[in-house]
């Protein structure tokens, strides 16, 4: 073959290129070796943190994060206590069914040691407020209160400092004075 004796007619199924026709793409190659792993990150800050627990009706723990008890104070009203403060966590509270199947009304949880001047949560009146948590329980209809299981979760940082304690929780119904 000479130089420029081939013509486009003699490439078919190539495609124009910038400098000039190209031919068709080769089949691909075999992969490359995987390379070294790089260096770790930094950790990163430590999560909220969460403790929980589920408890019968009777009061008794079913299971639990860990550190947590629990003491039924009345018909419907229990108190756990967590040991740290809880104070400025976030408080969750779901009807539970351990060894209780049926139908039930409200649950409800607050911290026994609400921000002063809270009048809208339960202070407990209790040494060490800052530490429990009070769990309600009502019958269908929420006119009264009734024992029944529950699941509570507690979230959040460490607080500093003990919060305000309110003798009077300005609640009505069932929970009024609890």
């Amino acid at each position: 073959m000479k130089n420029k004796s081939l013509t486009p007619r003699d490439f078919r199924g190539s495609v124009p290129g910038p400098r000039g026709l190209r031919g068709l793409q080769g089949i691909q190659g075999v992969q490359g070796t995987q390379g070294a792993q790089g260096a770790q990150g930094a950790q990163g800050p430590a999560g909220p943190g969460a403790r929980w627990a589920i408890v019968q009706p009777d009061g008794a723990i079913v299971l639990q994060s860990g550190g947590i008890t629990s003491t039924k104070t009345g018909v419907g009203t229990y108190r756990l206590e967590l040991g740290s403060n809880v104070a400025n966590h976030l408080i969750m509270v779901s009807p539970g069914m351990a060894g209780d199947q049926g139908f039930r009304g409200s649950t409800v949880a607050g911290s026994c040691a609400p921000p002063a001047g809270a009048t809208s949560l339960i202070g407990c009146n209790v040494p060490n407020p800052e530490t429990k948590v009070f769990v309600g329980a009502t019958a269908p209809g929420d006119a009264a209160l009734e024992d029944h299981a529950f699941y509570v979760a507690i979230i959040g940082p460490g607080a500093t400092g003990a919060a305000a304690v309110s003798a009077s929780s300005g609640i009505a119904g069932p929970f009024a004075g609890k």
